[in-house]
């Protein structure tokens, strides 16, 4: 320690210097608002699986309007400014695409569609179709309609169309009329391909501003708005910076009025500097290491500015206690305190760490790395700063206000009601309840899941894989052959071989040996006779002729500028289907699936939370009781630093209950650090005790109530995640803050009697 303060001028250029750089560093942190960072690594496969799905990258937009037509004029310009973002692409159906699927379609033809397609070319048909054809060309869209007319004059093409429907999830939306719709055409699903890596800011601040730019070209009555991955980044990101803007500067006012009180001198200056500069380095270091900073870590940086002066305001409060000459021994006996301290708190961290989430891994190395610097500053700066009295300040000693037995029987009932409450506790394992969106998005995923059926929440994602796309469907469609109902998507794509049958049945529709009827040419006789009688030359349906005669070309369209169902996970393709949950999915042994549902991940979280926390509070209970009772020489005692932070869960659980709070999994990271932080507690208080070290119980009140301002100030949050953390932790930080001044000397002198008994 002497070295300490010989060099102290060194250690405080080395904080300066450390600041410093944070600072010109901080500049380039980078917010990131992903949600499956709060997933376990367990799910870490279909996560990835999931992000690279067919919806992953989709922007959708719903349009509405009075009717039908005024739906499609505000999805038209809807489409215009949102294609002209260089990253998105729009997937609507247009003229030249129907063509090019018209070209596409006999290799699709199976029984079903030959079944719908033979009434078609019947005699009475074809002359009222062209009857029909005759009026749309001489309306006013009959230019634009022509090229569709003399390639499918008999409206086979709308037959076709109905295999769009399995691009639409319980076959909801009509898709023969360009854009996905309703049934009265007065909603529109408009669909998007991104081929941005992800959704940030910047992308999500462009097409919000494109929205704008449709909105004001739109007709009386219609609206739009946007869903998918795109508008949970938008909402969850406008959510976190509201309240860090009321949070923050919130817990710096709180904290400073609480330094107010119990630092006012100009030495203790460092004491107020030290909460922003903490989190400044930690923010720097974290975002370094990790690429990018979670707006949750961002938010948790209140909680870090209620915790950041707790070990340098015990020096200050020990020095404060002593004389100059005893400037040294204060020190030295308050760093192994200290130390013990931190390193709980670190432990407890490390092992948070360890819980496979990823999200857990940045606030625990976020949180660790202000741990470092407050240990840093507390023992190789403070020392030098802090002056000692010449006058000693007495130490601050709290009347006893229970007895030992009554102390005895509160602390025992706290901890049994809390363990009573747990079965009435509201968990949410759901990834939504790691979302907070607003009440307007809320309304709006209703009715988008209403026009959808509810694709993410009721449906699950069956990935089949294949070396390449082609025995990707080869094995989609063995697989589908053994369902109760087939797959959709093998109505759309089919492999080489599935594809060379259905154009065989195409060829012998229209040429039948059996008969020895030309089909074909019979039929655009007809066409051509229906044509005359109209004024209209036979030659113009000449495209229609080759669609009889050659058609079926499996290149001549790509459905994949439609809907891309295949993905590439690692050596290997595949094709992803969109199904109802609860179906049975046959397995074979020769086709690999790989099934993704909401169900199957909120039990995999649920399981993953339990386990991992159940494993860390053991292991964490185990080292820090070793690490007690070694410091101690008492494992009675080292057990009675526990009290503190059993009743802190307790508390917890007993407000969730009382209140009906719902908890998420971010709710289970508290626990840990309710346990370094109430164990903190009951050392200080246990070795003011033993010890007689100076000043204990001022100092746990004061870090208490600045970690409680930190904690507290989070229950202001409108995040689901922030909140459950802040009501978390000030509950059970506030229950062992008094459970340490209150309960805690009792039982110790308890303890002492019935040792010397």
């Amino acid at each position: 320690m002497n070295f300490v303060l010989r060099h102290r001028r060194l250690f405080l250029a080395v904080l300066i210097i450390g600041v410093t750089l944070a600072a010109l560093g901080y500049k380039k942190i980078t917010l990131n608002e992903d949600v499956t960072v709060m997933v376990p690594d367990a799910l870490a496969p279909e996560v990835a699986l999931f992000q690279d799905s067919p919806l992953a990258r989709k922007i959708f937009v719903v349009v509405g309007g009075a009717d039908a037509d005024a739906a499609r004029q505000a999805a038209d310009a809807v489409t215009q400014a949102m294609t002209v973002l260089h990253d998105v692409k729009s997937l609507t159906v247009t003229p030249d695409f129907l063509l090019k699927f018209l070209r596409y379609a006999p290799v699709l033809f199976d029984d079903e569609l030959r079944a719908q397609i033979e009434p078609l070319t019947a005699p009475q048909n074809i002359s009222a179709k062209m009857t029909q054809n005759v009026r749309a060309l001489a309306g006013p869209e009959g230019i634009f309609l022509q090229p569709l007319i003399v390639s499918d004059p008999l409206g086979f093409l709308p037959v076709f169309a109905e295999r769009f429907k399995a691009l639409s999830v319980g076959g909801a939306l009509d898709a023969s009329g360009g854009y996905l719709s309703s049934p009265d055409g007065a909603t529109l699903l408009l669909v998007f391909d991104s081929t941005a890596s992800k959704f940030d800011q910047r992308a999500v601040r462009e097409i919000n501003t494109a929205l704008a730019v449709a909105r004001a070209q739109f007709p009386p009555g219609a609206r739009a708005f946007l869903m998918g991955t795109a508008r949970y980044t938008q909402e969850n990101q406008a959510v976190v910076e509201r309240d860090l803007k009321r949070v923050l500067p919130l817990t710096v006012i709180l904290m400073a009025a609480i330094f107010l009180v119990f630092f006012r001198e100009r030495r203790a200056l460092l004491l107020y500097a030290l909460p922003p500069l903490t989190v400044l380095v930690a923010a720097v270091v974290t975002a370094s290491v990790f690429g990018s900073l979670s707006g949750i870590t961002l938010g948790f940086s209140a909680v870090l500015l209620g915790m950041a002066s707790d070990y340098s305001a015990y020096v200050w409060f020990a020095l404060r206690g002593g004389r100059e000459e005893q400037r040294v021994a204060i020190v030295s006996e308050l760093r192994g305190t200290i130390l013990l301290s931190a390193g709980t708190l670190l432990l407890s961290f490390a092992l948070l760490a360890l819980a496979g989430i990823a999200l857990f891994r940045q606030l625990a190395f976020f949180s660790a790395c202000g741990i470092l610097l407050e240990v840093f500053v507390a023992l190789c700066v403070a020392p030098g700063v802090f002056r000692c009295q010449e006058k000693p300040e007495r130490t601050l000693t709290v009347k006893t206000l229970l007895g030992k037995k009554t102390a005895l029987i509160v602390t025992a009932l706290l901890i049994v009601s809390g363990l009573a409450a747990v079965p009435f506790v509201k968990f949410n394992f759901q990834l939504d309840a790691l979302n907070t969106v607003s009440a307007e998005c809320r309304r709006d995923r209703a009715e988008f899941d209403q026009l959808t059926g509810s694709v993410q929440e009721k449906n699950a994602f069956l990935f089949v894989f294949g070396d390449n796309e082609d025995e990707a469907i080869r094995h989609t469609e063995k697989l589908s052959a053994q369902m109760p109902e087939p797959l959709p998507l093998t109505k759309l794509f089919v492999s080489p071989e599935r594809a060379a049958e259905n154009y065989q049945r195409w060829q012998e529709f229209w040429y039948r040996p059996e008969s020895g009827i030309d089909y074909a040419d019979l039929t655009m006789m007809r066409v051509g006779q229906e044509a005359k009688k109209h004024g209209l030359k036979p030659a113009a349906f000449a495209p229609f002729q080759k669609l009889l005669a050659d058609g079926g070309d499996r290149a001549a369209c790509d459905l994949r500028e439609l809907y891309n169902p295949f993905i590439v996970s690692g050596s290997r393709v595949a094709m992803v289907s969109i199904i109802p949950e609860n179906t049975a999915v046959p397995a074979d042994r020769d086709v690999p699936t790989l099934l993704v549902s909401a169900a199957n991940i909120h039990r995999v979280l649920a399981e993953q939370v339990f386990t991992h926390i159940g494993v860390i509070m053991a292991a964490l209970f185990a080292l820090c009781l070793a690490l007690l009772a070694r410091l101690l020489r008492n494992w009675r005692q080292a057990l009675l630093c526990f009290v503190p932070c059993w009743c802190g869960m307790a508390a917890f659980f007993l407000v969730l209950a009382l209140t009906r709070a719902e908890c998420n999994l971010f709710g289970f990271f508290i626990f840990p650090m309710l346990l370094g932080l109430g164990i903190n507690y009951g050392i200080f208080i246990v070795r003011q005790q033993t010890h007689r070290e100076t000043h204990p119980t001022k100092a746990v009140l004061a870090t208490a109530l600045t970690t409680l301002v930190g904690f507290g100030t989070l229950m202001f949050a409108q995040h689901k995640v922030l909140f459950i953390m802040g009501l978390g932790a000030f509950t059970g930080v506030l229950t062992a803050m008094m459970v340490s001044v209150l309960l805690l000397p009792p039982l110790l002198s308890h303890l002492e009697e019935n040792l010397h008994h």
